[in-house]
């Protein structure tokens, strides 16, 4: 008997090792895995870093906006990125209506084409991805538009657009920059 429960107690020992071993690997707050040719940009108000290709332009100054917003050199993508209070954040039930009103509003904008809206993790945080097409004169674009949920009260967007003939070549490197991500 004596020799069944020592067994038990070193599968016990053994399995709590490997739960902490996965959740030491699967860290999704640590520095994410990026091509060598990515640089890292913190945002000035330090509620994210992400990392992007070098080469491509972050804050423009020539243009004056609110978001963070991230192109290539040849604006055929253009990501932007922005982190806000919002009373519907603090709640579940907030954030539910919250993700609600954002999928209605991008199906009744006449401009966009809802494809996929879908609920993920990213970070290890609570979002929701609303993607599809718009019209932008005189060319199609992809889009897909991230809401996180960060803490209490806070919400943070991405944005991301590629010119949609360019999809092929940039997906994969957006879903990169998606990925790499951290708060």
């Amino acid at each position: 008997m004596k020799h069944k429960q020592i067994i038990g107690a070193v599968a016990i020992i053994l399995i709590a090792i490997g739960f902490v071993a996965y959740g030491r690997y699967n860290d999704t707050s640590g520095p994410p895995d990026v091509p060598l040719n990515f640089e890292q940009y913190q945002s000035k108000d330090g509620v994210y870093s992400v990392y992007f290709p070098a080469g491509w332009v972050m804050n423009d100054t020539r243009v004056e906006q609110e978001a963070d917003v991230l192109r290539n050199q040849s604006y055929r993508v253009v990501l932007a990125f922005h982190s806000m209070g919002h009373d519907l954040a603090s709640s579940k039930d907030g954030r539910k209506r919250l993700m609600d009103m954002t999928a209605r509003d991008f199906r009744n904008d006449p401009l966009h084409t809802v494809e996929k809206v879908k609920k993920l993790k990213i970070a290890g945080r609570q979002a929701q991805v609303v993607s599809g097409r718009y019209l932008d004169e005189p060319e199609y674009w992809t889009f897909a538009n991230y809401t996180i949920f960060l803490s209490e009260g806070r919400v943070f967007t991405l944005t991301t657009n590629i010119l949609e003939k360019h999809v092929d070549k940039y997906r994969e490197t957006v879903e990169e920059i998606v990925g790499s991500l951290r708060f």
